[in-house]
């Protein structure tokens, strides 16, 4: 892989083409390591723009976050579904490609801490292991968690994870004022105090300066609003790298696309101002997972089938589990239409799950069609 440390974080909703080509030139340019590809609306597009992402940098991998909210509602995840239905829809349908592309499928998303969260994170981990797929752990927010102790609480979880090849991709910020930063840079050394000599790659989801108040990250203020310049930007990460690339660890900068008051949004000129600077990660990174063995057989439950419908007409394949007005149709099938399918239809939603030629995956509502097989 590449050894540039420093990726970045691509907010796909939010971005558009001229957006695109510049992050992909980013890629031919400097090969990082890791980039990260967020995409809820766009979800549909994410595994095209990961796919021009390895062609445009082979030895780059990518974590890719999102999914339509209906489904991957990553904020929050494990109140909301359990670590099988998880894996079920998130990993599943997409195992070929996944281990095709290394791609790291990212779990839960600035969640606040808890030993059974932990857990739960441990768990994902672990049945991505069983297929030869890599996940993306533990993304909490700044200052989350916080005291010693409360990493020694998720002590299991965190030991648990580094037999596995996941990653651990916690979100870090930086601070003008040098000060203020304390307990908000670096603290991926806490995740490694516990784990000790087997230990997770980690890969910073977010990293970028913001405006400190009262000892707190004002997160939606923006480096841009603390009236940093793009050298002085650049600056405060080369004053951090010995925290980041003398371990090994990868920050993404946070972000391409726009995302909210557009606070983190970087600037075209940034991968210029980089030019010149080292960023090359010092210390070998976590070695890559080795290949399943001989005779492995991925949970991959689409087999070939052929759509029955009534003669004349056609049945929608959406981009999520919905009929609702923003679940795109991106293709139809008609009567005789060869089709990967996963059988039987996906509970408790009553919808088809469907793999197209270009491995993106679609819904059918389970009372439009049915399915010959053999």
């Amino acid at each position: 892989m590449g050894n540039f440390g420093i990726g970045l974080h691509l907010y796909l909703d939010g971005m558009e083409n001229p957006d695109i080509d510049w992050a992909l030139q980013y890629v031919r340019d400097y090969r990082p390591r890791w980039m990260n590809v967020t995409a809820f609306a766009r979800h549909d597009q994410a595994q095209g723009l990961i796919e021009q992402i390895r062609q445009a940098s082979p030895t780059t991998r990518t974590i890719w976050r999102g999914g339509p909210n209906e489904v991957f509602p990553d904020e929050d995840l494990w109140n909301k579904v359990n670590p099988a239905r998880w894996f079920q829809l998130r990993v599943e349908p997409y195992i070929d490609w996944l281990r095709a592309t290394q791609t790291a499928v990212l779990t839960m998303n600035e969640s606040g801490w808890s030993p059974q969260l932990a857990l739960n994170e441990a768990d994902a981990a672990e049945r991505c292991e069983m297929v030869g797929v890599t996940a993306a752990v533990m993304r909490f927010s700044t200052g989350s968690p916080g005291e010693p102790d409360e990493y020694v609480a998720m002590a299991d979880a965190l030991r648990r994870i580094a037999r596995t090849r996941a990653i651990i991709t916690p979100n870090e910020y930086t601070a003008k004022d040098r000060p203020n930063r304390g307990g908000h840079v670096a603290r991926y050394q806490n995740f490694w105090r516990i784990q000790g000599d087997q230990r997770s790659e980690i890969v910073i989801g977010e990293y970028a300066p913001v405006r400190f108040q009262d000892g707190r990250p004002q997160a939606h203020d923006g480096w841009q609003r603390d009236n940093i310049s793009l050298s002085e930007y650049v600056k405060i990460m080369v004053e951090d790298n010995p925290w980041y690339l003398n371990s090994g660890v990868s920050r993404m900068m946070y972000c391409v696309g726009r995302w909210q008051n557009d606070s983190f949004g970087l600037n075209k000129h940034f991968p210029s101002y980089l030019r010149g600077q080292d960023f090359t990660l010092r210390t070998p990174t976590k070695p890559e997972p080795p290949p399943p063995p001989a005779g492995f057989v991925a949970t991959d439950r689409f087999q070939p089938a052929i759509a029955v419908v009534p003669a004349g007409t056609t049945v929608n394949v959406r981009s999520m589990p919905s009929t609702l007005s923003r679940s795109g149709i991106i293709g139809r099938v008609s009567n005789g239409t060869v089709c990967q399918v996963m059988l039987p239809p996906s509970e408790p939603m009553n919808w088809y799950v469907v793999r197209l030629p270009d491995f993106r995956i679609g819904y059918i509502r389970s009372d439009v069609v049915s399915w010959r097989v053999g």
